[in-house]
Formats: structure tokens, sequence, C-alpha cells
């Protein structure tokens, strides 16, 4: 049970945030109008043609007036200038389901000759990170039902099950393979070096392990298994630390693609 906890924490200690790209779009307005002109029209074609190119969504629209006018009325100009954008760019093909969109009035957030600026709707884009196929997971669509695939660079704290944090790189490589890829079911197999007894099923344990982090980060159980070989398929002859590692190791096999 102990282990258990120390295992958990380690995942979300360890576990990366999301890369992405936020941007902010800013189109501007005439005074006491809500209907974009020439120049607001080529920002907002510019906003669809990112949003396409790059798979980005629009997180949110926020409208925004100058002082001039009352502040009822202001409040009532940032929303419906808000709404227009919103209008532009479902016309484009941006789709919109969601998000955030608010007025928020008026702002003397720039004032001179940067006072028109305060006439805007703000357009907040995500951009989210380009998938990239990593080895990992070249390996596994190479691979034939059946095949052992080793996870190179797992190692664990002197006899334990406890995955150490220079293994995560690789424990979430295999997290994005499983996401990416439905259909696959694996077993995890886990082996240990330097001792023909494996009587407290060590090996079992780490295969577990990776089995759990899997899990808890939302893989069905159906997919996976895991099971543990103690010292019975030795790669090497353990003549030194290296080869010693080598036989130290969690594998996967491929049992359904």
């Amino acid at each position: 049970m102990k282990n258990a906890i120390i295992i958990l924490l380690a995942i979300i200690l360890f576990s990366p945030a999301i890369s992405q790209e936020i941007k902010t779009h800013s189109v501007y307005f005439n005074t006491a109008s809500f209907q974009p002109d020439a120049a607001a029209m080529r920002i907002l074609d510019s906003v669809a043609a990112y949003c396409k190119k790059n798979n980005a969504n629009v997180e949110s629209l926020t409208g925004y007036c100058d002082s001039v006018g009352t502040t009822e009325r202001n409040q009532v100009l940032s929303e419906k200038r808000a709404d227009a954008v919103k209008s532009v760019l479902m016309q484009k093909g941006i789709q919109l389901n969601g998000i955030q969109k608010k007025g928020k009035g008026e702002t003397l957030e720039f004032t001179g000759n940067d006072f028109h600026k305060n006439r805007r709707v703000d357009i907040v884009t995500n951009k989210p990170e380009e998938k990239k196929v990593s080895v990992l997971e070249e390996k596994i669509i190479k691979a034939e039902v059946g095949d052992l695939i080793r996870l190179d660079n797992i190692s664990f704290i002197g006899g334990t099950p406890i995955p150490l944090p220079t293994s995560q790189p690789v424990m979430d490589e295999l997290l994005q393979v499983m996401n990416d890829n439905p259909t696959l079911e694996i077993s995890n197999e886990g082996h240990i070096c330097c001792s023909q007894s494996d009587e407290e099923n060590l090996s079992g344990q780490r295969a577990k392990a990776i089995y759990d982090f899997l899990l808890i980060k939302g893989v069905s159980a159906e997919r996976m298994s895991y099971k543990g070989f103690g010292h019975t398929r030795p790669l090497t002859e353990e003549r030194n630390a290296r080869e010693q590692q080598m036989n130290r190791r969690v594998e996967i096999r491929v049992v359904k693609k």
C-alpha cells in the first residue's frame, strides 16, 4: 500500500504540462460602432486563416469600449462588438461552441495616440502542440502482434517498484501511444537482474507500476495486463553494470493492434 501511494505521488509530481501556444488578436472599431470595418475584416480574415492552418481554437472573445458616452451604453456596445466578431468568425467556418464571450464595457488601458485601441475585441486563440511520432510509436507501428518492445530508460529505486523521475518521459511516451492508438492492447512484462530468486515478485510489481500509471491516466484496464518473469529471461550474462541494467527492464508485448 505504501509503495502504491508513493507511485501515485510520483505520477502527479512528474507529469508534464501540455504544451500550447496562446495568442491574442485584437480587432479595432470606430467610435460608437459595433460593425467591423474593412480593416477589422482583414484582421478577422487573418485570424480565421490562422485557426484553420494551425488547428487552433478560439478560447475567448472580449469586447471593450473607450470612455466616450455613458457607462451603460458602453457596456452594451462592448457586448455587441463581441457578438459581431463571433458572427463573422462563424461565417468564416470557425467553430465557436462553448467559448467565453463577454463585454467588459469601458477601458482606459490606452491613451493619447493609442486611445482608439480601447475600442476593440480581443480574440484569444489556443494552438496545440504539433503531434510528432515518437521512437516508441514507430516501433509499435512496425511491430507484429506478439512482438516484444523494450521500454528503454525505465529505471526504479533500488529494490523497489517505484519508477525514478528519469523514467517519466518514457512513461509519458507510452501513454501518448496508447491514447493515439485506441485499439492497441499490451502486456507489461517485468524482469530483474542479479538474482535467481524473485520471491517478492519485484519483477511483477515493476510491470504493475507501469500498468498502474497508464490506468490512473485513463487507459482502460481491458487493454492491458502485467506479469513478472523474475530472472528467467536474461538478455546478457551480467558481466558488468551495463549488462545488469539491460536485464533489469520492463518490456511491452503487443497483444492486439
